[in-house]
């Protein structure tokens, strides 16, 4: 277990010799400010809906980021038997992320 440094562990904090270390108010205070400094900064972000819901607004405009007709294209190639498999590229693909994830 570890005792939190406070003015309750000021007798017990000993040097590795194991002689007691003196506590000095000045350190204690000077401990006291940091913690106070620490306690009273703090970061904050804050975003407005005007700013956001332009960029959504165009993306909603643009469209899905692929082209519908090709995907039905290729889920009927795939249907019917008709889509062009590369066997060797889909395993060299397969060693490549499998050599990717070693690293």
């Amino acid at each position: 277990m570890v005792d939190p440094i406070s003015s309750a562990a000021a007798g017990r904090i000993r040097s590795a010799s194991g002689a007691p270390v003196a506590d000095t108010s000045s350190e204690r205070n000077q401990v006291d400010k940091v913690g106070k400094t620490a306690s009273i900064s703090r970061d904050q972000v804050q975003l407005g809906s005007s700013g956001t819901s332009s960029v959504v607004s165009d993306l909603i405009s643009k469209g899905p980021p692929f082209d519908l007709d090709t995907v039905e294209r290729i889920k009927k190639a795939i249907e019917n038997g008709t889509y062009p498999i590369d066997v060797d590229k889909i395993t060299r693909h397969l060693f490549d992320s499998h050599d990717d994830i070693r690293l």
